[in-house]
């Protein structure tokens, strides 16, 4: 659990102006998302950031009833509800009824989130993404 506050402390702290990519619909979305998703790496400002140590296993799976759970080393530490915003082009993933993570891109291979506070964040602050790719 102390892992996944690291990462959106983190997030948090930073701030940016985000171009939202999510760009298909529903029914596309649930099915490209229907999947375990494993953390790959995070960028600052498109710049790769060093993993903290003792990250070796985080990442989501994601259920096509807007569902998913968030696994931190082997174990399910938090679940929630995600949802398509298609008007922001980004897709919510909230839990215990707070948005906690957007994701601003998504493909077959790959999905690249933001914390929430970085979207009204003035234009010159600092970029931070976190990657992630289907588990293999």
């Amino acid at each position: 659990m102390r892992i996944f506050a690291y990462i959106f402390i983190t997030l948090f702290t930073v701030s940016s102006v985000w171009g939202q990519n999510v760009t298909q619909n529903e029914a596309e979305v649930a099915r490209l998302l229907a999947n375990t998703w494993q953390m790959s790496s995070m960028t600052m400002n498109g710049q790769q950031m060093a993993q903290k140590e003792g990250v070796k296993d985080m990442g989501f799976t994601f259920k096509t009833d807007n569902t998913y759970e968030f696994i931190e080393n082997g174990k399910v530490t938090a679940v929630g509800l995600w949802k398509l915003i298609p008007d922001r082009k980004w897709v919510a993933l909230a839990s215990q009824q707070t948005v906690s993570l957007l994701i601003t891109s998504i493909s077959k291979d790959e999905f690249i989130a933001i914390h929430p506070s970085q979207v009204e964040a003035p234009k010159d602050g600092l970029r931070m993404e976190v990657h992630f790719k289907v588990k293999q």
